[in-house]
């Protein structure tokens, strides 16, 4: 079996494209760019593994995400999902669907009511 890292694609080419110049080139390049890649990559397994964190790092992870409404004594699963949904929750930030389901998550239920909708006034 062939290591990704440490692999060339020199290395699954019929001998006679082995030994071009313009592919082995290429091969070097690619290579070099693939090891960037990989361990870019290697940054990426916190955000997979936080069913897997304890509460000091959870903790540490919502400020860091700087998590809405989250408080460091709510359950630990409260917090996974919190943190887990930090991200989407901020590209949709005000519209009604992410209020309702950030409001479910903390308090277990909740709705959302628009201004209008109660008689309230805009703002």
């Amino acid at each position: 079996m062939i290591n990704l890292y440490d692999s060339q694609i020199t290395d699954i080419l019929p001998d006679n494209l082995k030994k071009n110049a313009d592919n082995i080139a290429i091969s070097y390049a690619l290579s070099n760019q693939i090891k960037k890649a990989l361990e870019y990559s290697k940054n990426t397994c916190v955000y997979a593994c936080i069913d897997q964190l304890p509460h000091e790092i959870l903790d540490l992870l919502a400020l860091e995400f700087r998590t809405q409404y989250y408080n460091q004594n709510l359950s630990i699963d409260v917090k996974r999902i919190l943190i887990k949904n930090t991200l989407p929750w901020y590209e949709r930030a005000g519209t009604p669907s992410a209020v309702e389901e950030l409001t479910a998550v903390v308090f277990g239920y909740g709705k959302e009511a628009e201004w209008y909708e109660y008689g309230g006034k805009p703002g």
